[in-house]
């Protein structure tokens, strides 16, 4: 058997940075695990499909375009985030507060979100027709986000913010 090495977040990026390997999530100090303290990170170009988010603190992170396919992001705090582009299918938003972030483009099919929050979200150019949940619940709490070329649940398709 070779050796085992246990290199904590801050280790690990360093061992990466010596060998010309760094990446950007732990040069934020940005480590995809449950309750990671992320705020403002910048994480564009990573990939966080699948990733166990649980209660991580993403409020203000730079994510434009990054995957979070089948991510569970469960009672994460993404307000004010940089979402635009990002790939949110499968993923597990339940509680996941998402006020007053950027989540124009984004795709959501299959994606989980009962009490999930969008006060002030920006969703244009988003389909969620193909969101899992409490549909009712979802339109309700939709009423307080922007929505232009928005395609709810029940595939109904709104421009009221264009």
């Amino acid at each position: 058997m070779g050796n085992r090495w246990k290199v904590g977040a801050i280790g690990a990026g360093m061992l990466l940075s010596s060998l010309g390997m760094a990446t950007p999530s732990l040069a934020a100090g940005c480590v995809p695990e449950p309750n990671a303290q992320c705020a403002g990170a910048d994480l564009r170009g990573q990939n966080f499909g699948g990733a166990d988010l649980r209660g991580a603190d993403l409020r203000g992170a730079n994510a434009e375009g990054v995957d979070f396919s089948d991510a569970v992001l469960t009672g994460a705090n993404l307000t004010g985030a940089n979402l635009r582009n990002a790939e949110l299918i499968n993923a597990y938003l339940d509680g996941a507060r998402l006020n007053r972030a950027r989540l124009d483009g984004a795709q959501f099919f299959g994606a989980y979100l009962s009490r999930t929050q969008f006060r002030g979200t920006n969703l244009t150019d988003v389909d969620l027709s193909g969101v899992q949940g409490n549909n009712a619940r979802v339109l309700r709490e939709l009423r307080r986000a922007v929505l232009c070329r928005t395609t709810l649940p029940n595939s109904l398709v709104i421009n009221r913010d264009c």
